[in-house]
């Protein structure tokens, strides 16, 4: 009986977009048999090993970024090139400054241009269950996980269409992932993004970034004056120093100034910080 050296798929949706899915197996045994490979299959193999791309990212080419309905401002540009340029990047800076927004515009960017195959979002889950387990949560693991992703939903509502995103989604191109969950596992060809960094103790953080793979970037986002632990644990600045030294790691850090939304969440934040800077606040439930 006759054995297909190599089996494939093409999967078109023709619906204004296409999205081009490739399934390449090979079959050792009957290569090493000697049996004649058609044409057709030969060029399919040769342009599949040729690729510099991986399979998945066959999809960039039926994708876009839409025109956003904005200017990056100067320092957001700066950013992006630092992630690119980078496998390591702490961003800090008070609300406002587009930081989820800037490293998930990157992370498509990666990922259209082929350099990782998986966009990781991330962040420390037990906040906001108030508990270890997401599980404590109500409804269905994927609505659980929405609950904790429904801040890079919105970003990347601003940079794709939804139904290029709905794809990416479903397909878990771009995936959520509880922080917890990264321990243990080497995350390769990905783009990570980790917010809410000031809310991981240092042993958290140093479990996750030592998850770093092959071929992969991770970006820790925060802000220090919103911290949900103790101050005492905080280590976003004790971090920073480890690992500013260390070639292909960069530290970036958003003013004031930088708030791109309301002139009212810009007071807003400056007489919080006022109050803090002199003693005022009360302290919150969880001691901090």
């Amino acid at each position: 009986m006759f054995f297909p050296i190599i089996t494939y798929n093409t999967l078109y949706n023709t619906k204004k977009n296409a999205y081009l899915l490739l399934n390449v197996t090979y079959m050792a045994d009957k290569r090493r048999s000697g049996k004649k490979i058609p044409k057709y299959e030969q060029e399919e193999i040769d342009s599949y090993k040729n690729s510099s791309n991986s399979i998945r990212t066959g999809i960039n080419e039926f994708i876009s970024i839409k025109k956003l309905a904005f200017e990056l401002t100067k320092k957001q540009k700066e950013l992006i090139k630092i992630l690119h340029e980078n496998k390591i990047v702490t961003i800090t800076g008070p609300p406002g400054t587009s930081k989820t927004f800037i490293a998930c515009y990157a992370a498509i960017q990666a990922f259209m241009s082929g350099k990782c195959k998986n966009i990781i979002l991330s962040k420390p889950t037990e906040i906001l269950a108030g508990t270890k387990d997401p599980g404590a949560l109500p409804g269905s693991l994927d609505e659980k996980m929405a609950v904790y992703a429904e801040s890079f939903l919105d970003a990347f509502d601003e940079i794709l269409d939804k139904k290029d995103f709905k794809h990416l989604w479903s397909d878990k191109v771009i995936e959520f992932k509880p922080a917890q969950f990264l321990r243990g596992r080497t995350l390769k060809n990905s783009f990570i993004i980790v917010d809410e960094y000031q809310n991981f103790d240092i042993k958290a953080l140093k479990s996750i970034v030592t998850r770093l793979g092959r071929n992969s970037t991770i970006v820790f986002m925060g802000d220090t004056r919103q911290n949900d632990i103790n101050k005492k644990y905080v280590a976003v600045d004790i971090f920073n120093e480890i690992i500013e030294p260390i070639k292909g790691c960069a530290l970036f850090k958003f003013e004031r100034a930088d708030i791109v939304r309301e002139q009212i969440l810009i007071d807003i934040v400056d007489r919080f910080e006022q109050y803090e800077d002199e003693g005022r606040m009360p302290d919150t439930q969880k001691g901090n």
